[in-house]
């Protein structure tokens, strides 16, 4: 015979694991939701880890890029530098040797022969100046007079330059519309830009500007 007690034992134990399977049920569906969290988690830290990495990678690229092109800059300044020292130093020597030409006896002679070679140029101006520096004017201007006379150009006067030229003539026609440049210093001049050009080339054999 079941007493009462007996049974509310048994309904007290049938709550109880009512209970129990309802706890469980909450537990299972809690993990499930924390192990489906946990993993969305992972996945979220793993881009985000990828994302600095390639963040950081990407700075530590652009700097070295950076470095590379300032090496590469200052380089090339150093070597405009030196290029220009090399032209400046070259182009020195070459005035000095000029300017021990326009004393040696050859030197008349090689006006007589800018003027021929320039022959139809000068013949074009018509009417003319010319203009020299102080030493050509006191000792050659007369000779000089003489060669255009015997070459049929209209030289009307002779005049010292203003401004210090090595050797050569500068021509003015009349009118002052024109202006043929002859001197030593133009040639010089006209000269730099192949003497730059040589000096590149004995810079580049050297490696110099090698981008290693």
């Amino acid at each position: 015979m079941i007493t009462v007690n007996d049974k509310l034992r048994l309904f007290s134990k049938r709550i109880v694991e009512k209970r129990q399977l309802e706890y469980d049920a909450k537990v299972v569906a809690l993990e499930e939701k924390m192990a489906s969290e946990f993993a969305s988690r992972q996945v979220l830290l793993e881009k985000e880890r990828m994302k600095y990495e390639d963040s950081l990678l990407k700075g530590v690229k652009k700097e070295k890029h950076q470095r590379l092109a300032n090496a590469r800059s200052e380089k090339k300044r150093r070597l405009l530098l030196k290029k220009r020292t090399m032209i400046d130093t070259l182009l020195e020597g070459v005035k000095t040797y000029a300017q021990e030409f326009v004393n040696s006896e050859a030197y008349f002679g090689y006006l007589g022969q800018v003027i021929e070679k320039h022959y139809e140029i000068i013949a074009h101006l018509g009417h003319f100046e010319v203009y020299l520096n102080q030493k050509d004017y006191h000792d050659r201007r007369y000779g000089l007079s003489k060669v255009f006379k015997h070459l049929g150009l209209s030289c009307d006067e002779f005049h010292v330059y203003e401004k210090p030229i090595i050797g050569g003539m500068i021509l003015m026609k009349k009118d002052q519309t024109t202006r043929l440049d002859l001197s030593i210093d133009s040639v010089i001049e006209d000269n730099r830009r192949y003497m730059g050009q040589l000096i590149y080339n004995i810079l580049e054999e050297a490696g110099e500007f090698s981008e290693k």
